[in-house]
C-alpha cells in the first residue's frame, strides 16, 4: 500500500500503483480533495483506473459540492505505467462507496470518454454492475480480454486503443448480461 494520501495531487502515483497491485480498500468517507481508486482495467498495452472524487470550488461559496468519477488511462512501457495526457468522466453515485440499488444482472454505464495523445486514440467506459455480474470482456481485433469485476461495489472501467470494440458483461454462469459497442 502506498504511504501517500488519496488526493488529486497523488492520483497519477495511485493509478500506477493500483494497476500493479489492485484496488485498495475505500475510506469510510469521501472528502473534498480526495481522489479514491474504485476500479481498474489491466491489459497488455493499456490500463485505466476509475477514481471517485468530491468536487467543489473552494473559492466559490455558491458552488454545490458533487460526487464524480474520472477515468485515467495509462500506457504500459517496458518499465512502468505512463499516464496519458487526458482523462474523462462524469457524475457518480452518492454515497460513493456503496453499490447502488439495482438488479443483480444490471449494468449501468456512467460515462464514455475518448481522446487522442502521442500514443494514439484511447476510449474508456466506466460504470457499475449488479452483484451477479462478475466479468467484463473487451472483444477487439479478434481478441477477447476478460477482466474480473474487482470492486466490492461493482464499479468497473475499461479502456481500449482499438476501435471498433465490444464490451460484454458476464454472469457467474458465463451467460451474457449486456453487450455494448464502443465506436
Amino acid at each position: 500500500m502506498l504511504d501517500v494520501p488519496m488526493t488529486e495531487e497523488a492520483r497519477d502515483e495511485w493509478g500506477a500503483h493500483v494497476l500493479e497491485h489492485g484496488i485498495p480498500p475505500a475510506p469510510e468517507r469521501l472528502e473534498i480533495g480526495m481522489s479514491v481508486p474504485l476500479a481498474r482495467w489491466v491489459a497488455d498495452d493499456v490500463g485505466a483506473v476509475m477514481f471517485v472524487e468530491y468536487f467543489a470550488d473552494p473559492e466559490d461559496p455558491d458552488d454545490e459540492p458533487w460526487v464524480g468519477c474520472d477515468m485515467q488511462p495509462y500506457r504500459r512501457t517496458p518499465t512502468a505505467w505512463d499516464v496519458t495526457d487526458s482523462s474523462g468522466g462524469g457524475g457518480w453515485f452518492d454515497p460513493p462507496f456503496v453499490r447502488p440499488d439495482m438488479g443483480s444482472h444490471e449494468v449501468a454505464i456512467c460515462s464514455f470518454f475518448g481522446s487522442g495523445d502521442d500514443g494514439g486514440k484511447i476510449e474508456a467506459t466506466c460504470g457499475v454492475v449488479g452483484s451477479g455480474v462478475v466479468i467484463h470482456e473487451l472483444h477487439t481485433q479478434g481478441r477477447v480480454i476478460a477482466v474480473p469485476i474487482e470492486s466490492p461495489i461493482g464499479a468497473f472501467v475499461v479502456v481500449t486503443a482499438a476501435a471498433p470494440s465490444e464490451l460484454v458483461f458476464r454472469l457467474a454462469d458465463g451467460s451474457e448480461a449486456r453487450r455494448v459497442t464502443l465506436a
